[in-house]
């Protein structure tokens, strides 16, 4: 089902570029490099998605960024980032369907946290967080990837966040 829409999404794409005058086996996107017939293209598009590994990346820095979130209970940026994991999540299982199982152990984590954030209450947030933790070595454990061990991050390393509670929303210039 994913996968198909993944497919029907890609050929509306490419068939309304072919429809704008463009021959379907002609190459397409930015400096051509999508070549061959529309299924070809189809599993190049497929190809650069990937699976889990590329959405793994952006997860773990919005599971860092709803930590600092959550200890600067900035719960606005909590909840973006927590939605934010939830929507990479699904949308990694919806091309790797096989890792449903895992990934669920995950996501049913998830509304305990929101509840958190939606509190404002750190220290449920905190609670909450260790459990997100645990869920994610959990399922790192059912993928058979148990060396990768997920910590809560030690320090700060991005520079985009949003503001503290009561802190001004600008930050005054230099």
């Amino acid at each position: 089902m994913a996968s198909r829409r993944l497919s029907a999404f890609c050929a509306a794409v490419l068939l309304i570029t072919a429809g704008c005058g463009q021959d379907g086996n002609a190459p397409a996107g930015q400096d051509g490099w999508l070549k061959g017939d529309l299924q070809q293209k189809l599993d190049v598009v497929a190809k650069n998605l990937r699976g889990l590994d590329v959405a793994m990346i952006e997860i773990d820095h919005r599971y860092a960024e709803l930590y600092w979130a959550g200890a600067d209970q900035n719960w606005e940026y909590a909840e973006y980032q927590l939605d934010k994991i939830k929507l990479s999540l699904t949308n990694a299982i919806e091309r790797r369907p096989k890792r449903t199982a895992s990934a669920e152990s995950f996501l049913n984590g998830l509304p305990q946290m929101k509840e958190a954030i939606a509190r404002k209450n750190a220290l449920l947030f905190s609670e909450s967080f260790s459990g997100l933790t645990k869920a994610c070595n959990t399922c790192h454990e059912m993928e058979k990837l148990s060396h990768l061990v997920v910590f809560p991050p030690e320090s700060r390393v991005s520079s985009l966040r949003g503001p503290a509670a009561g802190e001004p929303t600008a930050r005054p210039a230099p």
